[in-house]
């Protein structure tokens, strides 16, 4: 009798590690499913950067990520004060800031 009891017990504890650690793998396993997304994800938007056609004229070294909206975006430095309208709907940092604060300097006859 109680060698039934003693397998019962066992079965159990067995069964509640068996529980525990298909719980652990399953939140493993989506982790690496997020991981896996967050990557795919940012391995677009570098492949965008050639395949877009939008910066044909760009060389890479003078491109840099900005966000609009918390979304990234590849912004050409040289020729970002060009488009007032994209510098101004960009989300401000420090040289989101600087380039606006260098296009809006303005220069008089009197300061030469």
């Amino acid at each position: 009798m109680w060698s039934i009891a003693a397998f019962h017990q066992n079965h159990m504890a067995d069964k509640n590690l068996l529980i525990s650690k298909n719980k652990h793998l399953e939140t493993t396993n989506q982790q690496l499913v997020d991981t896996t997304k967050q990557l795919q994800d940012e391995l677009e938007f570098y492949k965008s950067l050639i395949n877009s056609g939008s910066h044909y004229n760009s060389l890479v070294g003078n491109m840099c990520i900005k966000y609009i909206k918390g979304q990234p975006y590849w912004i050409d430095m040289q020729k970002i004060k060009q488009d007032k309208t994209l510098l101004y709907s960009l989300d401000k940092d420090n040289q989101v800031l600087q380039w606006i604060k260098e296009l809006d300097i303005k220069y008089k006859d009197s300061d030469w």
